[in-house]
């Protein structure tokens, strides 16, 4: 973003310069002149003249070539203006679908965090059950192995949550990190989407 904007203030500098051109310069001028007289040979009084001047001059632009290069000056800044647009507009849309995985992450951990709750007492029941001689030993190994199941897909899912958060700081220009502490918690809502548009919103 923030080369883009240099972009766009050297476009803009080059375009003010060449539309210089196209105006008449000036230059202005000013003297001072100190005589003095003598009685004697030794310097008695002295007086000072002041000139100034003013100068104009206008360089015609007979074949368009002045008004040629500020148009395309013109054009630069243009361009430099809609990538500034662009890179921003990029930046905005990478920063949301960030934050919308980030709490899908969080959610979907929520939601694990309580399957394992559940199947953990399943596989607590299923152990009393066997002993009890309730249920064959293949119905405690298919409690013991979805109970496995849910805690290998944990460590996955909490990586992928500190992965987000540190592209979430990246894309705010912190560094990783830098965010923990402001979406700690994982209760932070996904925001609806506007049922209407604004007009004149460029697609």
């Amino acid at each position: 973003i923030a080369a883009a904007a240099a972009r766009v203030t050297e476009a803009r500098a080059q375009r003010k310069g060449q539309a210089a051109t196209l105006l008449p310069s000036l230059n202005a001028s000013a003297s001072r002149r100190t005589a003095w007289t003598h009685a004697d040979g030794v310097p008695d009084t002295s007086g000072s003249t002041y000139g100034a001047g003013l100068d104009a001059s206008w360089d015609a632009d007979l074949f368009g070539g002045n008004r040629a290069n500020v148009a395309a000056a013109q054009a630069s800044e243009q361009a430099a203006q809609a990538n500034l647009a662009s890179a921003q507009a990029s930046l905005a849309a990478e920063t949301a679908l960030a934050y919308v995985d980030l709490r899908s992450a969080e959610e979907k951990l929520r939601v694990l965090r309580e399957t394992l709750s559940t199947r953990e007492e399943t596989t607590k029941l299923a152990q009393w059950r066997a002993k009890a001689g309730e249920i064959d030993a293949l119905e405690l190994r298919q409690a013991e192995a979805s109970l496995e199941q849910a805690r290998a897909a944990l460590p996955s899912l909490q990586q992928s949550i500190a992965q987000t958060r540190n592209r979430l700081s990246l894309l705010s220009g912190l560094p990783p990190g830098g965010l923990d502490r402001t979406l700690a918690g994982g209760t932070g809502k996904i925001p609806f989407p506007a049922r209407r548009l604004g007009t004149g919103i460029p697609a």
